[in-house]
């Protein structure tokens, strides 16, 4: 599935802001790109 760069922004500071709050632990973008919380400084 393809996003917009628009939607790519808005997504990435959404999940920013839950990696700031602490609200998830692991959050996946698209299919192969995901963000481990708990293995990154």
């Amino acid at each position: 599935m393809k996003i917009s760069l628009e939607q790519q922004k808005r997504c990435s500071f959404y999940v920013f802001g839950l990696l700031l709050s602490g609200k998830i632990q692991r959050y996946r973008i698209g299919d192969e790109r995901t963000i481990d919380v708990l293995t990154r400084p």
